[in-house]
């Protein structure tokens, strides 16, 4: 049993999110927020426990080319498990409003368009339960903010949520930098420096190369997302 985009297992793996969602929800449902915050606590910093032993079992790997410099916590997910946990230390709203926002976006778009070392893969191997299994968790940690009631979008958070974005990139390209400078010339976390191969950002690429500004470009874009989103789920809490 293989897993690709849209076929059986893809869309088996995406409602078993669902139900991960659902079943904590339910649990969270009667919580104080004190509760519920701990709760989401627990489940963050599993999930970030998840991605290193995904990270480590990647290592392991004799058909993976494992890269140390190519495989640290820098892209927009990692980042996304790495907000969601002091998200959740810190009950800030906007944190929470980043991971709900952007992180969800960005996993699902891994989901959807998977690096070629991780498409039409076995099931059970361990880049599929690492791959899928830890993007489906960013997406489960997203939601959760939301369906645990910890956090009710306001579209006062869009703005700091887009702020905290650029910084992140800033730092991120200047991480980047850093490392094609030193150790690994094709450095290329959270797509500052092209759009490794993502057919979407490629053909804004093309028309804006100029790394890291030509993901800045899309930000008025990325907001009008971000309102919509928050307007959609405003209508059911």
């Amino acid at each position: 049993m293989k897993i690709k985009p849209f076929n059986a297992t893809w869309w088996g793996m995406l409602a078993l999110q669902v139900a991960i969602i659902t079943i904590i929800s339910i649990i969270a449902y009667p919580l104080e927020r004190s509760q519920v915050l701990t709760l989401l606590k627990l489940f963050n910093v599993g999930v970030g426990v998840y991605l290193f032993f995904y990270k480590f079992a990647l290592s392991r790997l004799k058909d993976y080319d494992f890269n140390i410099w190519d495989d640290l916590p820098f892209y927009l997910c990692n980042l996304g498990t790495i907000t969601a946990i002091i998200a959740s230390f810190t009950d800030n709203r906007y944190l929470m409003g980043f991971v709900y926002a952007v992180s969800i976006f960005g996993a699902f778009i891994a989901y959807v368009f998977p690096d070629e070392a991780f498409c039409n893969i076995k099931m059970f191997s361990v880049k599929a339960i690492g791959f899928f299994g830890y993007h489906g968790l960013i997406i489960c940690e997203g939601f959760l903010f939301v369906t645990t009631g910890a956090y009710v979008p306001k579209y006062s958070d869009i703005l700091p949520i887009v702020i905290y974005l650029v910084v992140l990139l800033f730092f991120v390209h200047i991480v980047n930098t850093i490392i094609r400078k030193t150790k690994f010339p094709e450095c290329n976390y959270s797509f500052t420096y092209g759009s490794r191969g993502n057919p979407i950002l490629q053909k804004i690429y093309d028309k804006i190369p100029i790394n890291l500004i030509y993901l800045y470009c899309i930000l008025p874009v990325f907001a009008a997302y971000i309102t919509i989103i928050f307007f959609i789920t405003k209508l059911f809490v």
